[in-house]
């Protein structure tokens, strides 16, 4: 059932401008009093960490687009290698809202494995299907490499036990604390990591009501009051930073785990949700295993994370069947596009509605 909010347009423009950011800022002054130093220390150091795409600028996370589009789709495709359609083909994964991820990715005969989020099986049958003719008719693709073997596995957004995307400042913290740490090039020190503790959940970021006002034309009170309703209804939660690929911290390795629990599964569950290198867990029926999860690791060497070999979700953790996703993504985790995807579509759609309930109510005059 759609929300009653997202059937009027201020509200879905007041959505657009704090889901992509555009309303929303860092309060460097709160984070300078959090942290004991003053505000011109924190914005260099704020900036210089988004500047490196160690963290990118504040948003509200649009928490409906797991209702809107409650089906996962991990489809694995072999896509073609040839030199000229493979810029065509990276375009295509990049413009399209629906791939919320893709990666380079071996397994058999399968070389990329793509993550795409639909509002029903039906719509999700119809984008595979149609697929060659996009990339023939919209990209250039030659029809030989438009068409290309796929396996897939489909996954209930309903059935998600955890989703921590904050989860990886744990990893940083503990992984300071082991001596220098760099990301991707640039070395960060303890406030840094402290910085990113604040931003990741949460603390430090406010919107700015008087941007969101021009943008609407509506009233400061009006602004804030319909910003709390739908963070009270879960449409919209609390802003916050990400990193750039949403579950990891920069140059850290993604795995994606089939694990099998017995039943009942409360214990081995339960290991598993407190698991801070395990962001996010869905329920899942594949072949024989019940749960489908990602995991963060340093590197290839570091399978486990850290976790004590008697501690029970390491002997979990043993039998799974892990993919690794390569470091370098074609397109890292980011819902935001698709959020604002959904949003622009319903206001559409709403304009659409009032233009035709215009038509007939002029129709209906004598």
């Amino acid at each position: 059932m759609v929300s009653e909010l997202l059937e009027n347009n201020d509200n879905l423009r007041i959505m657009e401008s704090l889901v992509s950011g555009e309303s929303v800022v860092i309060n460097y002054s709160e984070l300078g009093r959090r942290l004991s130093k003053n505000r011109g220390t924190i914005q260099e150091r704020v900036e210089r960490l988004i500047e490196n795409n160690i963290i990118m600028p504040p948003s509200f996370p649009f928490n409906y687009l797991f209702t809107a589009y409650p089906l996962l789709l991990l489809t694995n495709m072999d896509i073609p290698d040839c030199v000229e359609c493979q810029p065509r083909i990276r375009q295509w994964i990049m413009d399209d809202p629906k791939i919320i991820a893709a990666y380079k990715f071996r397994q058999g005969e399968y070389g990329t494995l793509i993550f795409t989020l639909h509002r029903n099986l039906k719509e999700a049958h119809e984008w595979l299907s149609v697929l060659p003719h996009i990339l023939e008719n919209d990209y250039g693709v030659e029809k030989e490499h438009a068409t290309f073997n796929s396996n897939t596995i489909y996954i209930s957004n309903e059935l998600l036990l955890k989703y921590d995307p904050s989860t990886g400042i744990n990893i940083l913290e503990r992984d300071i604390r082991k001596g220098d740490l760099c990301l991707k090039g640039h070395c960060i020190d303890q406030l840094d990591v402290s910085i990113l503790r604040y931003l990741l959940t949460g603390k430090g970021i406010k919107y700015n009501r008087n941007r969101v006002t021009q943008t609407t034309g509506l009233h400061n009170r009006t602004v804030e009051k319909r910003v709390n309703q739908m963070l009270k209804e879960k449409i919209l939660l609390e802003p916050v930073c990400r990193f750039p690929e949403l579950f990891m911290p920069p140059g850290y390795l993604l795995s994606y785990m089939l694990v099998h629990l017995e039943y009942p599964m409360n214990s081995g569950l339960n290991s598993l949700l407190i698991n801070e290198n395990i962001p996010i867990i869905w329920k899942t029926i594949h072949s024989k295993y019940n749960l489908l999860m990602f995991h963060i690791h340093t590197d290839l060497h570091d399978l486990y994370g850290d976790i004590d070999v008697n501690r029970e979700s390491y002997k979990i953790l043993e039998k799974a069947q892990a993919r690794y996703l390569a470091y370098n993504s074609l397109k890292g985790f980011s819902p935001k596009k698709l959020s604002l995807h959904y949003i622009e579509s319903k206001i559409k759609q709403n304009q659409d509605k009032e233009k035709k309930q215009g038509i007939n109510t002029q129709g209906d005059s004598p």
